[in-house]
């Protein structure tokens, strides 16, 4: 498996990744300076979706081979991750909702002798995650194909692969830099409780201010 190195990438050699339009327009009202022209070797949207971040992030790293990658957006937070308003930077991604069934009788690739991809031997109840730039004890963030519906939903989840936090698209660009052997950081402000779906109660706007100060921390 490819290891990005852990040193910290400069911005200006950094391709900049945010997951929607929604997140980008926000990033611009709340945190103006991180999007300054010049800042990044350049800022693309990925798309909503593992897939479409994927696919996306492919075609970015074929553009632009060698530079490093950095994902900021936002997640839900499960059980024991960080707090609404919060951000954080994660060492591991994986993803859920690949597999067979759902709910307590979801299996995932590995129960079923399939790993994700050629190469990794890993068959066990511990699904294969990706390695990201993150420090050493960073948590771990868990890429879902449709969000938690409730809180017990997002407890499933917990207990399955003990992340911290669940987004929509860290895996699939994680992915595609596992392939292409380009770094990947994710930073992701907490909007919400996973499982909450009242957008009413979410702190989209917070969470993205703290990303984007640990963006730039990252990249200073």
């Amino acid at each position: 498996m490819f290891t990005p190195p852990k040193s910290s990438p400069r911005s200006t050699e950094t391709v900049l990744c945010v997951p929607t339009p929604l997140e980008l327009e926000r990033l611009r009202r709340v945190a103006p300076a991180v999007l300054e022209e010049g800042r990044w070797r350049t800022v693309s949207v990925l798309g909503f979706g593992p897939v479409a971040a994927a696919a996306r992030g492919a075609q970015l790293m074929a553009t632009h081979p060698g530079a490093p990658f950095l994902l900021v957006g936002i997640a839900g937070r499960y059980e024991g991750g960080p707090a609404p308003g919060e951000a954080a930077r994660f060492g591991r991604v994986a993803l859920d909702g690949v597999g067979a069934d759902e709910g307590p009788a979801h299996l995932l690739p590995g129960d079923m002798g399939l790993p994700q991809w050629h190469g990794d031997a890993s068959a066990s109840r511990v699904e294969q995650t990706l390695a990201l730039g993150g420090p050493e004890g960073a948590p771990t963030l868990l890429t879902v194909c449709a969000a938690s519906g409730d809180p017990a939903a997002a407890a499933l989840r917990t207990a399955r692969h003990g992340a911290a936090a669940e987004d929509m698209e860290g895996f699939g660009l994680a992915f595609a830099g596992h392939l292409a052997g380009s770094s990947v950081e994710i930073v992701r402000g907490i909007s919400n409780e996973a499982g909450d779906r009242d957008v009413a109660r979410w702190r989209i706007d917070d969470a993205l201010a703290a990303a984007a100060a640990l963006a730039a921390e990252l990249t200073s």
